[in-house]
């Protein structure tokens, strides 16, 4: 998160980022949620862990359509 959201930023261009918590019992919801200060980033909470397709499509999901 340190190098991607400058990289990011500088890129001038609209954008966010969406992690989804596939129901881990490791402490990454609690690191993610850290992240949210930034208003670019959103954190999709998955009750447990569906898989890896089941992530991606929640992104797409609450990832905000563009035209």
């Amino acid at each position: 998160m340190d190098r991607l959201l400058p990289v990011m930023q500088e890129s001038r261009k609209t954008f966010e980022i969406i992690f989804i918590d596939d129901g881990s019992r490791d402490n990454s919801l609690e690191i993610l949620k850290k992240f949210t200060k930034h208003e670019q980033v959103k954190v999709v909470e998955l009750t447990r862990n569906y898989g890896q397709h089941a992530a991606i499509l929640a992104g797409f999901r609450y990832a905000p359509e563009r035209s």
